[in-house]
């Protein structure tokens, strides 16, 4: 719980609600005031409307559940905030929930899409209310009824989610036509902005906040990763490579792989046919409009195929081949190789898979940084050797590598080397977050002087007061002590055996 001290130095809770207050010993100064009492004053005790809960928040506005006092209709409450919520064109959230209010406005009359019903200003939030749609969003859905969620999904409930599937994917698809056909991009489809109401059938779209008149062909502004457009699409042709992108996410939801490299659309496509009872030409469509653009671009299949100097590929190039540790099929293909070529191992293939996951690996790896060597967990950086750790960092990558007899990643190796001569002040000595799991993992790769090196500052430091577990306290420090005992020299094994037992006492 997060805690301020008050005036007695005592630790008392820090209420961090949605509203701002002062605690109970501070007196704000008397010019405040006035604007505190002006904003206590406002609310929507003089408007028709009374909120029942919220049900979205963003650093643009809430969502909420509210009703409508003079009718008893249950609607939605949409607010935004001025100057908050910056889109990629510098629009607000008022600026966005005003092109939501014009594009519904324009779409009256479709079932597919929520009406209207009022718009209001309180206190410089602006709100727009509108029908309450029963259901719930295609992602949830999705994500409850999913098959490949279980352990061997038996072949009925393959073929009921393909019908299921086919059946929803029809529903978006004519939903967006109708869109379309009053002039309207919705420029922001994903499983999220689709509600499903499962008792009636009935497929609604939602979030009109990057909607814009199909004539004025804008590109894309705001977008999930797993359907963002290629930077070439325009107006109708956004919403068109969304639904593409929800054809195939019915089954696989993988698509935020497009945007490293589009190209891998047909190899998705062919992994939905091998394992649901769907037709790989029923999905060529969707490919196709996918990888448009991508075959003539070369290189230009995603978002970005920008590298770095220092670009881990090349790191990856110049390691043998023979190894398996340098580029080729599977993770090392090249983007817009052909779609045979980018397709993963056959699970079953346990050296194929090993080596491909280690190619992966290789040309992720950033020697050339300081703070971090592989890609991983945001916890690598919230301590002095996240990025080393066995939890979250190289130590963790090398002993992966290791235990399953994949080829050695050198640089890697070196990398956590150099970072382990010299530790920075306060570093964590546990297993998983400290220089105990570091020095236990180089011993365990065969760096057993630099090791040895590591454990003595282990040694020097003071054990007391670290927490009992396994994670960063005294657990992981002595088993990781003890078992180094049972392969050290006979000068530093006692050594190493006494602090473990001092662990086991603390």
């Amino acid at each position: 719980v997060p805690a301020v001290a008050d005036p007695q130095g005592r630790l008392v809770p820090d209420d961090r609600g949605p509203a701002f207050r002062v605690p109970a010993w501070v007196t704000p100064p008397d010019f405040l005031r006035p604007h505190l009492e002006a904003r206590a004053a406002v609310g929507l005790g003089d408007l028709p409307y009374t909120v029942e809960k919220a049900l979205h928040f963003s650093n643009g506005g809430g969502v909420y559940l509210g009703r409508d006092s003079r009718t008893g209709e249950q609607v939605v409450l949409k607010e935004a905030r001025p100057y908050a919520g910056l889109a990629a064109d510098g629009a607000d959230a008022v600026a966005r929930l005003e092109r939501e209010r014009t594009a519904l406005e324009r779409l009256a009359g479709l079932e597919c899409v929520p009406a209207v019903r009022d718009a209001f200003e309180v206190g410089g939030h602006h709100f727009l209310v509108l029908q309450y749609l029963p259901g719930t969003t295609l992602n949830t859905v999705f994500a409850r009824r999913f098959p490949l969620a279980r352990q061997n999904p038996a072949p009925e409930l393959l073929a009921g989610h393909v019908a299921w599937a086919e059946e929803v994917y029809g529903k978006v698809e004519r939903a967006v036509e109708a869109v379309h056909a009053r002039g309207i991009v919705i420029s922001d489809l994903h499983m999220s902005n689709v509600m499903v109401d499962e008792e009636s059938g009935r497929i609604a779209l939602l979030d009109f906040e990057a909607a814009s008149p199909a004539a004025d062909r804008r590109r894309q502004i705001v977008a999930n990763p797993a359907f963002v457009a290629p930077p070439d699409r325009r107006g109708t042709d956004i919403d068109r490579y969304a639904l593409a992108c929800l054809r195939l996410a019915l089954y696989l939801p993988l698509t935020t792989l497009f945007g490293i490299d589009r190209m891998k659309a047909a190899g998705l496509a062919r992994e939905i046919a091998r394992v649901f009872p769907v037709g790989e030409e029923r999905l060529r469509p969707a490919v196709e409009e996918i990888q448009r653009g991508a075959e003539a671009a070369g290189t230009d299949t995603g978002a970005s195929s920008r590298r770095d100097p220092a670009s881990p590929a090349d790191l990856a190039s110049r390691t043998d081949a023979s190894t398996g540790t340098g580029t080729g099929t599977g993770a090392g293909t090249a983007p817009g190789a052909d779609a045979s070529r980018t397709l993963p191992p056959d699970p079953g293939d346990w050296p194929e898979s090993r080596a491909a996951m280690a190619r992966a690996i290789a040309a992720s790896c950033t020697p050339d940084r300081d703070d971090r060597c592989f890609p991983g967990d945001i916890a690598q950086f919230a301590t002095a050797t996240g990025g080393q750790s066995f939890a979250y960092g190289a130590a963790g990558v090398l002993y992966a590598l290791h235990e399953t007899g994949a080829p050695r990643c050198e640089p890697a190796e070196e990398w956590l080397v150099r970072q382990a001569k010299d530790p920075a002040s306060g570093s964590p000595l546990g297993f998983y977050d400290g220089l105990t799991g570091i020095a236990w993992t180089l011993n365990r790769i065969g760096r057993t002087a630099e090791a040895a090196d590591l454990v003595r500052i282990v040694l020097d430091q003071p054990l007391e007061g670290l927490a009992p577990g396994l994670h960063s306290g005294y657990a992981g420090i002595g088993l990781a002590l003890d078992d180094l005992a049972r392969t050290a020299p006979a000068t530093e094994a006692p050594a190493l055996a006494a602090a473990a037992g001092r662990c086991t006492a603390l």
